[in-house]
Parts: structure tokens; C-alpha cells; sequence
């Protein structure tokens, strides 16, 4: 978010502040409600005993194998 808000800075200078305004805070909205819905991953990742988490097959795992 940082990097984002800094190159819309940047951005600013050159650009036309009406047109900028609606793009950059409908982005940003979707870039924290993002974030929050990461966060709220990772926390369920963490709770998770094996530290793992499958969005599309709650039974599947990570597979480890062992090669020598």
C-alpha cells in the first residue's frame, strides 16, 4: 500500500486532480479491504494445525516426500 500511495504521488503532479481522485479512492478502498481480508488468512492459517490452509479442498494437505 505504501509503494502505491507513493507513485500516486508522484502521479499527481502530472495528472488531473478530479479525474485521479474517484480512481485512487476506489483503488485504495479495494487495496485495504484486501489487506484485511489477507490478515484475516493468516490468522486462520495460523490457528491451522499444520499451518496450512486450501481454499478450494479443505481435506487436501501438503505432501512430503522425501527424495535421496
Amino acid at each position: 500500500i505504501a509503494l502505491y500511495l507513493n507513485k500516486l504521488d508522484e502521479a499527481d503532479k502530472t495528472a488531473e486532480p478530479e479525474i485521479i481522485t474517484d480512481l485512487t479512492a476506489t483503488k485504495l478502498a479495494w487495496l485495504q479491504q484486501r489487506l484485511e481480508e489477507l490478515k484475516q488468512m493468516q490468522q486462520a492459517v495460523e490457528q491451522h494445525p499444520d499451518k496450512q490452509l486450501s481454499l478450494t479442498d479443505p481435506d487436501s494437505r501438503l505432501m512430503k516426500i522425501n527424495n535421496v
